[in-house]
């Protein structure tokens, strides 16, 4: 592959037709995207506590009337992404049935995906993507290579903002790569859109930016829709500041001291499939097949500017002579071939226009419910029953507050005009004294109207509804529902998380098709040699080397001859296991119950389980543990413990009589 990230020299051809499509596809994406993005950003707002807009609260605020929120929607979500941190999930590769795949390459690509999944913190992303899923109902990974630290790429996996990503609103499979096309939006800078695309792209955006040119000067190509439905994702938005926040950097710095680069404009990044009738490359032994590179991917790689179609068919021939010495012969074929093509668009100047240089789309969704193109999230469900619970709960605050204060009855004539005055100003303030006429009843206190309890009756209602549409229960939430037993406490949050198996096979799914991206980066873009370590089952650093160069049984240098995991195809698979902490504890429990019953069988000999104990257990400071116990072994089974391999199995038993070797008569 090629080294480091190419930024471009140049603008890509200006091709109108290709500047309108990516226009039309983006507003006709958005249009579906709008109908999606608004009950999903009120799932956020009400999760993040933002149930009462803005125009309810001013109306609440008016009347002098109550606008509490009762979140209860926070503890069911917390419970389930909690459920889903807990049940951790591995990805690992299998051998295909080809004869190029083994098991060893297999070990090593699994070893790699989890070293680079720590190194890019994958845990982390996937548990932000779940929450993004749960929380709206659409989530979505990017996977590409990153060149920041390392000019060869390492594979790092990103989330993605869901409410900028437009999905092809014709698609009705849950893979993203079976979509024809793929949009996810931004607002970049004039020095972002340098950085990534050019100086020439900055500069014809700056004529645009500052106000200085029309929005465009394509026929039928307005501006694109402002009206964006996101929730807030910042530290702060715009409105902490008020609404005129900027007014102060206009009117202190105007005139040629306003910068114009401080804008944003949005740049559409748009990756779409394309198929045409081209030249591959074909295995001859494995029947795989590449296409053959066109002239700008070979003068790329040729590093020649210059280079002609003739250039470009010599560096054919010298590929198909290379394979054929190297006893893996290729021939060049005519078929249909089934490409990424990446336009990227800011404002209407089409900034980038190449091949991709991934097999699939780089970004990956994940959607815990899925039928036919039709998302939704865990929140959606539960709005009606919270909004009913901020309701009646603030009505009831309401009628107790009007209500707590019966009032007062008094004949006419027993108070002087000061006191009746005084009592219908101070009557519902505690302490109050009242004169009253000699002669005259005292003014009575009238009793307050007792709390009305339907009110109370439709919110414990909503309560249980929210509990029962989310199908949690209380033991699952951790606090006894009824008098019961440790068994029945465990079945019904059995039962409850039966309710979430859902959500978790649709995360699985994207999991495992996330690997399988990272396995097409892999095995297409990982061909140097390369070191990693990566942590093993034992708690020490294991090293691995793939492509590594070595020489064949003749003594011929051959390239990539151990370990090539380019070659072979490996397939997924996402083992589950429940509970992490339960299901270690439960792993120790069954461990020792067996240590008990191996006891009185292998007597001496049950010592060479002592570390396999400690592994198990979560104990902190293992490995000092484990090399203390070997160290008392060693000294009291004597110097022939350890071999070279590891510990000996003849622990405890008795030495075997060594047998006298004969040796060879000396030669006269």
């Amino acid at each position: 592959m090629l080294y480091g990230p190419i930024v471009a020299k140049a603008l890509p051809y200006q091709d109108i037709t290709k500047i309108r499509m990516i226009a039309q596809r983006f507003d006709r994406a958005s249009e579906a995207h709008r109908k999606w993005a608004v009950p999903a950003k009120e799932c956020i707002d009400f999760f993040e506590g933002r149930q009462w807009t803005a125009q309810q609260i001013a109306e609440l605020q008016a009347a002098n009337r109550p606008h509490l929120v009762l979140n209860k929607i926070a503890p069911l979500i917390r419970l389930v992404i909690g459920y889903h941190r807990n049940n951790r999930t591995d990805s690992e590769f299998l051998p295909g049935n080809d004869e190029a795949s083994s098991e060893e390459i297999a070990e090593a690509l699994t070893f790699l995906m989890k070293n680079e999944g720590e190194a890019c913190g994958l845990e982390y992303v996937n548990g932000e993507v779940f929450m993004d899923g749960v929380l709206c109902g659409r989530a979505f990974w990017d996977t590409r290579l990153d060149f920041t630290e390392n000019d060869f790429g390492n594979a790092i996996s990103t989330a993605v903002d869901p409410f900028r990503v437009r999905l092809d609103p014709d698609a009705t499979d849950y893979d993203i790569n079976k979509h024809s096309h793929i949009t996810v939006t931004s607002f970049q800078s004039l020095q972002e859109i340098e950085k990534n695309y050019g100086k020439m792209a900055s500069t014809h955006l700056t004529n645009l930016v500052d106000g200085t040119q029309a929005w465009s000067h394509y026929p039928d190509f307005g501006p694109y829709p402002q009206d964006e439905v996101s929730p807030e994702n910042s530290f702060a938005e715009d409105e902490d500041f008020g609404e005129n926040s900027d007014r102060w950097f206009r009117d202190f710095f105007h005139g040629e001291m306003l910068d114009p680069l401080e804008k944003r404009i949005r740049l559409i990044d748009h990756q779409y499939w394309v198929e045409y009738q081209g030249d591959v490359f074909v295995d001859l032994e494995t029947g795989d097949r590449r296409p053959v590179p066109d002239l700008a991917e070979v003068r790329l790689m040729l590093k020649k500017p210059s280079a002609t179609e003739r250039d470009r068919q010599d560096w054919i021939r010298k590929m198909q002579t290379y394979c054929e010495f190297a006893g893996n012969p290729i021939s060049v074929e005519r078929r249909l071939i089934r490409r990424v093509r990446w336009s990227a668009v800011a404002g209407d100047v089409l900034v980038h226009d190449d091949w991709s240089p991934y097999d699939q789309f780089t970004v990956q969704g994940f959607f815990p419910y899925f039928r036919r193109g039709k998302t939704r999230g865990m929140v959606h469900d539960l709005i009606d029953p919270q909004r009913e619970i901020n309701k009646r709960r603030n009505s009831l605050i309401e009628a107790i507050a009007k209500t707590s204060n019966g009032g007062w009855t008094y004949e006419e004539g027993s108070l002087d005009d000061e006191n009746e005055d005084k009592l219908h100003q101070f009557g519902s303030a505690p302490g109050i004294i009242i004169k009253h006429k000699n002669g005259k009843p005292a003014p009575k206190r009238m009793d307050a109207a007792p709390t009305p309890q339907a009110m109370k009756m439709l919110e414990e209602n909503a309560a249980a509804d929210l509990k029962d549409i989310g199908g949690i229960n209380e033991s699952a939430l951790g606090s006894l529902d009824r008098v019961q037993s440790g068994a029945a406490i465990e079945a019904r949050q059995r039962q409850a998380v039966i309710g979430l198996q859902m959500y978790n096979d649709n995360f699985r799914r994207s999991k495992e098709l996330v690997a399988n991206q990272y396995l097409r980066l892999f095995q297409t873009h990982y061909t140097e040699q390369r070191m990693f370590r990566i942590m093993g089952e034992d708690g020490k650093m294991v090293k691995k080397l793939i492509n590594v160069s070595g020489f064949d049984g003749q003594g011929n240098y051959v390239e990539r001859m151990k370990l090539d995991i380019t070659k072979g195809r490996y397939s997924v698979r996402i083992s589950e296991r429940p509970m992490a902490a339960s299901f270690e504890s439960a792993q120790l429990d069954e461990f020792m119950q067996m240590f008990e019953k191996l006891a009185p069988i292998l007597g001496p000999n049950i010592v060479l389980l002592a570390d396999m104990m400690v592994e198990m257990s979560t104990v902190s400071r293992k490995d000092e543990i484990k090399e203390r116990i070997q160290k008392i072994m060693a000294a009291q089974a004597g110097p022939g413990f350890l071999n070279p391999e590891g510990m000996s199995p003849q622990v405890g038993l008795p030495a075997p009589a060594q047998q006298q070797v004969p040796q060879p008569a000396p030669v006269q």
